[in-house]
């Protein structure tokens, strides 16, 4: 405990108890921050991380990012040392600067340990309720972190491909990547609720696919359960449809008209351009992995 009378410190001793004896009261040190708020409110010092009170020390602990030098940053420091030893300045990295949280929807890039990008398919809980990223198999081959952004999001789970697309990713910081039931759709900047998963769709039946590179697309169902003959092998039970899908897509949500989760994005047929078919005056030809059996053979169940 603190305490700023010595009499009182003294008999507190005696007692056994471990006393410190300070100068400033929670009330003054309440007061400093109280100032420093005010100071902050008419400034943008970009290298202030915040302040609190740090009872045990019987200080109020500034937080300046490194190598910070902007006038406004220096003005806030200059005022907090002219309170003396009633505060201490501490520095930290700009990495470990506060930051708000963010949400991770379907569609979303994330990048690959080797710097490749794919899209994040749907946010999934397992049997333990532990958060899991659906994407395909082969955008989860490689150990390390995937990130998005520049931060972890975890690292890979399962790796299912060829034969079948489908892999998955811990996320292992779900308080600032929260998962997100919805698709993002990159046309109109808004986001589709899903509204459950469709795992047996007919010929015919609407297809709208989001990922990193050609945004949200739609078409239409072409076949099903085809066996597709990629470089790495040959991959089973895939949905071919017409919307455009280029690199960079694989893994992405794909979902129907009515917001249903169909499946993730797997591959299209690309000429040497790297473009969709469509692009070349030709119908686009691509596939999805279908959602049931991915989540069936992960023991995963979509967030709702």
């Amino acid at each position: 405990m603190t305490t700023l009378d010595a009499g009182s410190a003294a008999l507190a001793k005696r007692s056994g108890v471990q006393v410190k004896l300070v100068d400033d009261s929670v009330a003054e040190l309440e007061a400093i921050t109280a100032q420093l708020d005010q100071l902050a409110a008419e400034s943008a010092a970009a290298g202030v991380q915040g302040w609190h009170v740090d009872v045990p020390r019987n200080t109020v602990v500034v937080t300046v990012t490194k190598g910070a030098s902007d006038a406004d940053t220096t003005a806030i420091i200059k005022s907090a040392r002219s309170f003396g030893d009633s505060v201490r300045i501490e520095r930290k990295p700009a990495s470990q600067a506060p930051e708000a949280t963010a949400y991770l929807a379907g569609g979303f890039q994330f990048l690959q340990p080797n710097g490749y990008s794919c899209s994040v398919g749907f946010n999934t809980l397992d049997a333990n309720n532990y958060n899991v990223v659906l994407t395909a198999g082969h955008c989860t081959k490689q150990s390390g972190w995937y990130s998005r952004n520049g931060y972890r999001v975890g690292r890979a789970r399962t790796a299912d491909f060829p034969a079948d697309d489908f892999g998955t990713i811990w996320n292992e910081y779900p308080t600032y990547w929260q998962p997100s039931p919805s698709v993002y759709r990159y046309d109109t900047g808004t986001y589709v609720r899903l509204a459950g998963q469709w795992n047996t769709p007919p010929v015919g039946a609407t297809v709208c696919k989001s990922g990193r590179t050609t945004g949200y697309t739609c078409g239409k169902i072409t076949a099903l359960n085809q066996t597709v003959k990629y470089p790495e092998g040959y991959l089973y039970g895939l949905v071919r449809h017409n919307a455009c899908v280029e690199g960079g897509d694989s893994g992405g949500a794909n979902i129907s008209a009515g917001a249903y989760a169909l499946g993730v994005t797997s591959g299209a047929a690309l000429p040497a351009s790297g473009k969709c078919l469509a692009k070349q005056g030709q119908p686009n030809v691509s596939w999805y992995q279908p959602v049931g059996e991915a989540l069936t053979r992960n023991g995963l169940r979509l967030v709702r």
